[in-house]
């Protein structure tokens, strides 16, 4: 069987620093704040704003960053463990080798988000809205991604693992050489257009060929 895209996917793993400094009980986000080799665990930063904040070689753990409102986010070589960043606004997002495991990110809106080796692992991420996202090197595996927008979004190559994209809008969205192969898409929101070069299985077809419009009728 001949190997696609997909299956020569292979994400960069976060570089963290060796020796980790602990972030103070009080910590903030605060304008222009760069971070370098910290360990945010045990933390509530929720509902706070924030102008260029950048973090790298750092790990998150337990933190509450639900409700941010931040604008040029960089996160470079970052860990985020069992973290809740439900209705987070962040704009002009930059992520380069993140992990995101365990996470929340239920409702949260990224604009102008570009994400390269990144993963999403077992995440609540329904509702989310990632519109006009740039994503390269990605997977979603084990994640909830109901009635998420991924509206004009570019996703080629990115692996959709055992994920639930019920509902998921991605109008617009170029899905060349994405693997869609055992996720749920049900009621997905997608243009006969932006099917083209996806990987899908061979159950999914008659579903997709339904959500086309394409009537099948058994002989």
């Amino acid at each position: 069987m001949p190997r696609t895209r997909s299956d020569k996917l292979k994400i960069e793993s976060p570089r963290l620093s060796k020796v980790l400094a602990s972030a103070p009980a009080d910590a903030r986000l605060i304008d222009d704040a760069q971070h370098l080799g910290v360990l945010f665990a045990q933390l509530n930063l929720g509902e706070q704003s924030a102008t260029n904040v950048s973090v790298e070689q750092s790990f998150f753990r337990n933190v509450s960053l639900s409700r941010t409102r931040l604008k040029h986010v960089r996160l470079k070589d970052v860990r985020l463990e069992h973290c809740d960043l439900s209705g987070a606004d962040w704009q002009d997002v930059r992520m380069q080798r993140v992990a995101f495991v365990g996470c929340k990110l239920l409702g949260c809106k990224w604009f102008e988000a570009n994400l390269r080796d990144v993963s999403f692992v077992d995440c609540q991420c329904e509702m989310a809205v990632l519109w006009g996202a740039q994503c390269q090197a990605v997977q979603f595996s084990d994640c909830v991604l109901r009635a998420v927008a991924f509206d004009e979004a570019y996703l080629s190559s990115v692996v959709f693992q055992r994920c639930d994209l019920s509902s998921a809008t991605l109008r617009g969205a170029k899905l060349v050489g994405a693997d869609l192969r055992g996720a749920i898409l049900n009621g997905a929101q997608v243009g006969p257009d932006e099917w083209k070069g996806a990987i899908i299985s061979p159950q999914q077809a008659r579903l997709i060929a339904e959500l086309i419009g394409v009537v099948v009728h058994e002989d």
